[in-house]
Formats: structure tokens, sequence, C-alpha cells
């Protein structure tokens, strides 16, 4: 399953919102307490989707955009 990802870095709080795009497709909104430094927001952001759909962190793959805050995650789920 690929899903679209919105990181806010540098929140105070973390949390995950499922907002739509212009599309109607889901895009998932997800505040982070990392800053986007050598990786951290990127690692935080595996971990939070890794709770949230209560699947391990190996199973979460950033497909494009590395370095934006805009991304493309797979979800694989057996």
């Amino acid at each position: 399953m690929k899903i679209n990802v919105s990181v806010v870095p540098w929140s105070k709080q973390e949390k995950i919102e499922i907002q739509k795009d212009l599309m109607w497709n889901d895009v998932y909104k997800i505040w982070l307490k990392a800053k986007p430094v050598d990786g951290e927001a990127n690692k935080d952001l595996i971990q939070i989707l890794s709770n949230y759909f209560k699947i391990a962190k190996k199973d979460i793959v950033i497909l494009r955009w590395w370095s934006s805050r805009n991304k493309v995650i797979e979800i694989i789920l057996d």
C-alpha cells in the first residue's frame, strides 16, 4: 500500500491527521518532534507510522522525496 505523507518537523507534539488533497486522495499529515537534520525526522516518521499501523519498521519504505516534507511511503502489509 502506498500513502502520501506531509511532514511537519520540530513540532511540540507528535500526531497524525488524515486530510484530502485536491483530487480527494488521502494525505497523512504528520507532526514530528524531531529536527530535519541527518535523517532524524525520517527515522521519527518511520517509528510513528510503525506504531500507527502496528507493523515493523522494516515494513515501511520512503519511496520518493527523502529530503522533502511531502513524501510517498510504501507500507508492506502481509
